[in-house]
């Protein structure tokens, strides 16, 4: 019977060792998940993270971690009451967006950087003013008959919320105008191409799961 040298035993348990540690630090990135992968030690604000949405990537013990952000689409029903058009006529508006993390690389950063450890409530917040926030400025750069010119509207709603929300990484993956009015009867001398069913868009348009 062979005995193998104690020195060789021992380098061999080593070398083991390395291969399923070395195994166990390849981490594949989930279906439907971002994962980013960050620096543990001091540096950690010197070195950006990285980030990826597909395959997989070494992440050394003691030295990295990672975590996920998810990929869900998330809903937003918006009331904006009183939006002042350009003409300064108030302008209530509805609508329906759906936003998710965008996986453009050109974003992902700025999702890692600003949606990183942050809750579900967090991010609607943040994520329902910017929509917010944009409609309003979008309705003051329009006058009413661009308002009630609803493909331009939508088109404008969008490309500035869109802008604004690529800045902390996410994207519209959807958009619906339900209804528009005014309180400055100007509705009453045009024919509205909004639909104003509620009950109808509700059913068209069901929510996602949440994640």
């Amino acid at each position: 019977m062979t005995v193998l040298h104690p020195e060789f035993t021992a380098a061999l348990l080593v070398l083991t060792g390395l291969f399923f540690l070395i195994m166990s630090s390849y981490k594949n990135c989930p279906r439907g998940r971002v994962m980013v992968v960050f620096n543990k030690t001091n540096q950690v604000n010197k070195t950006p993270p990285k980030w990826l949405h597909k395959g997989g990537t070494f992440v050394w013990p003691l030295i990295q971690d990672c975590t996920y952000l998810k990929l869900t689409p998330m809903n937003f029903y918006e009331e904006i009451a009183a939006a002042r058009s350009l003409e300064n006529i108030p302008v209530n508006i509805s609508s329906h967006f759906v936003i998710r993390i965008s996986t453009d690389n050109r974003l992902l950063g700025n999702a890692a950087h600003c949606l990183l450890n942050k809750s579900l409530d967090t991010i609607k917040k943040k994520t329902s003013n910017i929509i917010n926030e944009q409609i309003h400025f979008s309705v003051a750069t329009l006058t009413m008959d661009e308002i009630y010119s609803k493909n331009n509207f939508q088109k404008k709603i969008r490309s500035n919320v869109e802008s604004a929300l690529n800045r902390i990484g996410l994207h519209v993956t959807d958009l619906s105008i339900i209804s528009v009015s005014d309180d400055g009867n100007y509705q009453s001398a045009v024919k509205s191409p909004y639909n104003n069913d509620f009950s109808k868009f509700y059913e068209e348009k069901p929510f996602f799961s949440e994640p």
